[in-house]
């Protein structure tokens, strides 16, 4: 498991996401399932690119596969929703990591706040971090 990872990483690092991907199907034919790790690194090659299809495939796949996504995973994915300045997905995405149980850390909350978004839009964000900061 940890050469394949280290494998993937090394094409997620160069931005060769098709050689990554085909990682995963030598891990498959091997007997070796992906794990968490696995996934998270190419929803990071793909967040990195602004492939946002691609990355929320790989997430969809992850939970397929009932893998739990961890909060490192989450905040990639609403940064990267960020940058492409989509509040509903960004949004969508925070409220997954907090049903899931995961505190969102300052970088996920910082790039959701740094979205732009209509007054209704800020009232429920500021809404949710408040609730969020009650039950802290």
């Amino acid at each position: 498991m940890h050469t394949f990872t280290t494998l993937m990483n090394g094409y997620v690092n160069v931005s060769n996401m098709e050689k990554a991907e085909r990682v995963i199907e030598r891990m498959k034919v091997g007997g070796v399932e992906p794990n968490q790790v696995t996934y998270g690194t190419l929803i990071k090659g793909y967040a990195e690119q602004g492939d946002i299809d691609n990355m929320v495939k790989k997430y969809e796949e992850m939970l397929a596969r009932q893998l739990k996504p961890n909060q490192t995973i989450f905040t990639m994915m609403v940064q990267a929703f960020g940058r492409q300045q989509s509040f509903d997905r960004a949004i969508a995405c925070f409220k997954d990591m907090v049903a899931l149980g995961l505190t969102p850390d300052t970088r996920a909350r910082n790039t959701l706040l740094a979205l732009p978004m209509s007054s209704n839009e800020r009232e429920e964000i500021f809404g949710f971090l408040d609730s969020l900061s009650q039950g802290e």
